[in-house]
């Protein structure tokens, strides 16, 4: 994973830079950093839907976790505690629910569909099906959690 998160890093950062600069200091996006031993070990970040730049169904109640990521060199998974900061945040700014993309065999992108499940979302729809990934054919599903 480090290879590809490295690799999509070359590729990637001058456009995701050039996203992120699109939204000239609003506070629409955020998100929650976990650290251990001063250490950054996991990051999250959401954003309204509406922003999101994925053809998904989009609503001004709604938020996108777009990105969620636990360190591989920590034995301890953050990922929960970041989940739950997120929907009391997402309930302080006004939205009804989160959602995230997640792949049902491989962790891309933001993890596990399961695991999300297991944190109280559900699964809504496939939006890509067949999508190839390193680990073989995948499903990308958008799942929910109503707040």
């Amino acid at each position: 994973m480090r290879a590809l998160c490295a690799l999509m890093e070359r590729e990637m950062a001058p456009k995701k830079i050039g996203w992120y600069e699109g939204f000239n200091g609003r506070d629409s996006l955020f998100g929650f950093v976990s650290y251990a031993e001063e250490i950054p070990v996991a990051f999250f970040e959401v954003m309204p839907s509406l922003l999101s730049p994925y053809s998904i169904p989009k609503s001004l109640s709604t938020a996108l976790i777009s990105c969620i990521y636990n360190s591989h060199d920590s034995t301890y998974d953050y990922r929960s505690e970041l989940i739950q900061l997120s929907v009391e945040e997402c309930r302080k700014r006004g939205f009804g629910s989160v959602e995230a993309l997640s792949g049902k065999k491989s962790p891309f992108p933001n993890g596990l569909a399961s695991f999300f499940l297991q944190n109280g979302f559900e699964d809504l729809e496939t939006v890509d099906s067949s999508v190839i990934m390193f680990s073989g054919r995948d499903d990308i599903d958008l799942l929910i959690r109503n707040l």
